[in-house]
Order: structure tokens, then sequence, then C-alpha cells
């Protein structure tokens, strides 16, 4: 097999290569994508001697600091692509998780040969469309239309508390937040449509979404409605997009 990242090639034979991937799964339990791995290893770069081995390794090394490159891994014939991991699927590019380190020092290592790892990893997308990884939404009750009583101040002795009202109102809170993953969610309509229940203003907010190598992924909001009702009205949390 021969390896290929970018502009750099390893010589035929040169890597073991190992892949590994483990699915990526939205909180709503949705598999919208898979992290991958590539582990390079028991790696051998030869030389015809040691000058020439210390300019192999200062070669690839400096390959390896262009970040966010492709991998393509080709049979023997070089041209037959066996697997390949490019940036433009993934979320965020492909690091190098694990530069070239040298696990080895024994033997006659650094004399016309030397032993390296490497290794990859990247989150790869499946599809194109919109992913909501994570939605949760909550319904409060205060109160529920029992009698009101207050405490009237007095200027000595314990204050009388007085009935003040047969009935009250009840305060409804509708709030949740959202997460999608490549833009932000659509909030959702208030569960108590009458407007003359409304209290106050409705807060919506959107934060700032992550970024991965410059690309945003993951883009956070919430929201919160207030309702004032005369009696209980049975609602429930809305359901995501």
């Amino acid at each position: 097999m021969i390896f290929n990242r970018g502009s750099y090639t390893h010589a035929d034979g040169e890597c073991k290569v190992r892949i590994s991937r483990k699915a990526l799964e939205s909180e709503l339990g949705v598999i919208y994508g898979h992290n991958e791995r590539w582990d390079l290893y028991d790696c051998r770069i030869h030389a015809a001697d040691t000058s020439a081995l210390m300019t192999a390794l200062a070669t690839m090394e400096a390959a390896y600091k262009v970040p966010n490159q492709p991998l393509i891994l080709y049979q023997n014939d070089g041209t037959t692509i066996t697997h390949s991991l490019l940036p433009g699927n993934t979320m965020g590019g492909i690091r190098v998780l694990g530069p070239p380190s040298y696990p080895r020092g024994e033997g006659a290592e650094m004399t016309t040969y030397r032993h390296y790892d490497i290794s990859f990893e990247a989150d790869v997308v499946l599809g194109s469309g919109e992913v909501v990884l994570k939605w949760e939404e909550s319904i409060e009750y205060q109160g529920y239309g029992a009698p009101e009583y207050h405490y009237l101040p007095t200027l000595t002795g314990t204050w009388p508390r007085q009935r003040t009202t047969d009935t009250s109102t009840i305060i409804i809170v509708q709030s949740g937040s959202s997460v999608g993953l490549r833009s932000w969610i659509p909030y959702p309509l208030p569960v108590i449509s009458d407007p003359g229940a409304v209290k106050g203003l409705p807060i919506q907010s959107r934060r700032t979404p992550q970024y991965r190598n410059g690309q945003r992924w993951g883009f956070p909001a919430s929201w919160s409605y207030t309702f004032e009702v005369d009696s209980i009205i049975p609602v429930l949390p809305t359901n995501p997009p």
C-alpha cells in the first residue's frame, strides 16, 4: 500500500495503516456522521546514509506542518484508491492528531532508517441537510388559581394576614434550547396561541457557534415565553422540527 497526504507520498509499504470509525450521535438519537481515525504505525523510512535520512525526516516533518490535507491510501499500483478521507466531507477538516513521532531508539535507528508513527482524526458528516443536535423544552406552572393572602404591615405587633382574593392567575413559562449542526434551528411557536395571554416580551437568543478550523458548526439558541391565564391550561413541550 502507498499512503499519500496532500503533496507528500510515503514509499510503497513504508507504513501500516489502521482506520477506525465511531458513530456520531445527536442527543435525539440520530446518527449524523462518524469520527474517523487513521493511524500510521510501525512505519520505517529508509535512506542511503545518516545525512540523507536526516534530510528525508526533515522533508516529512515539514509536509506534516501543512494543515487539513486529504488522506489517500493507494494500492501498490499507485493509482487505484483503496480508502480516502477528504477535507470537504468533514466537519472542520482533518486534524493531525499525532504528528510524526519516533517510538524506537534501539539498534541501528538513525543510521539508514527510522521508525515513526503518525495519526489523524476527522468528523465525517453524512448528507448535506440540517441536523438537530440538541432540543429540549420545559413547561413550568407557577400557582394553581388558589386564593391569595397578604400580610398588612403595622407599626408595632404582629402583621395580620388578609385574604385579598378568592382566586389568582396562573403563570406558565415555556422555555427551551436547541443546537443545529449547520445553522440555528427556528424557534418554536408559543404553546398558547391567545395573544392576550402573553405576559411581557418573548425572549429569543442565538449564541456564537463552535469554530473548527475556521468553520462554524453547532449553532446554539434558546427561547422563553411567559403567559398569564386565569385557569390551568394543559400544554406540552414542543417537538423538534
